[in-house]
């Protein structure tokens, strides 16, 4: 079975937002669980690297305004996701409001794409 640049990147990309969800959902639920708290950080980091390989596999091309514009949204909510990584190391909860920014540019990025890639078809 050969894969695609793109559904490879895209299974990448699912893979690595689980292990960022996981890890998060352990972070914030278990909290007084010293023995889950010494991996959550690198299990956090091992998603965000592999969140971000599959985001670069699966950019659309840059031909468009708009698409530019709503790469660069992603490319702040990466960059947000490697800040979160590095307050869960250092032991700040700093890291909740920069996942959830993150979570936000992702899910306008989501929703605005799809119209942006139609829009330049046209």
């Amino acid at each position: 079975m050969i894969m695609t640049k793109e559904k490879s990147g895209s299974t990448l990309y699912m893979i690595g937002a689980l292990l960022v969800f996981v890890a998060t959902l352990v972070y914030v639920v278990a909290s007084d669980n010293i023995t889950l708290q010494e991996y959550v950080p690198w299990v956090f980091s091992a998603g965000v690297i592999i969140d971000i390989v599959g985001r670069m596999m699966t950019l659309p091309p840059l031909k468009n305004f708009r698409v530019r514009r709503l790469n660069n949204i992603q490319a702040i909510s990466s960059i947000l996701l490697i800040a979160s990584a590095y307050f869960m190391f250092i032991g700040r909860h700093y890291c909740i409001l920069t996942i959830l920014l993150s979570a936000i540019m992702d899910l306008w990025y989501s929703y605005r794409i799809k119209g942006a890639l139609e829009n330049k078809k046209r």
